[in-house]
């Protein structure tokens, strides 16, 4: 948690700090997600980041080019098309949603890629509470706090 406590009652911005969800990895770890969810509903946060790690870009090419391996070339672009259907739609349906809470998410060239990116911006298309924060860029200011997380 970030917050601008000074030695208030309630801080005046309490900020949920996620990173490295990492979908599409042999390490994806979901049953983080549920738990992080948790404690952030707990903690009654007036916003979450999600600071990089969306999808792990190695296993997701990993993964397409397992779909596409042996297709012909026509048949190739509307598998890889059903494929990232199928990842925005996993994510949508199990990135744990948080009443009233909007999540920022800032994607990373070096760990989501141009596939993460392609992601997530399908993904706020299909969720709401879900905002993609300056495609490409990997810093966030919080305006509130006078402070960039990257």
């Amino acid at each position: 948690m970030l917050s601008n406590r000074k030695n208030e009652e309630k801080p005046l911005l309490t900020i949920g700090l996620l990173s490295g969800l990492y979908y599409g990895s042999d390490g994806c770890r979901e049953g983080f997600w549920r738990s992080a969810a948790e404690i952030l509903r707990q903690e009654k946060v007036d916003f979450v980041v999600l600071a990089g790690g969306l999808v792990d870009k190695k296993g997701m090419l990993k993964r397409l080019a397992l779909k596409l391996r042996g297709l012909k070339a026509d048949e190739k672009e509307e598998a890889r098309k059903k494929f990232m259907r199928d990842m925005v739609q996993h994510l949508v349906d199990n990135i744990p949603r948080i009443t009233g809470v909007k999540i920022y998410m800032v994607t990373s060239p070096a760990y989501d890629g141009e596939i993460g990116e392609q992601i997530a911006r399908a993904l706020v298309e299909k969720r709401k509470d879900i905002l993609l924060y300056r495609p490409g860029s990997d810093r966030l200011p919080l305006q509130q706090l006078k402070k960039v997380l990257g």
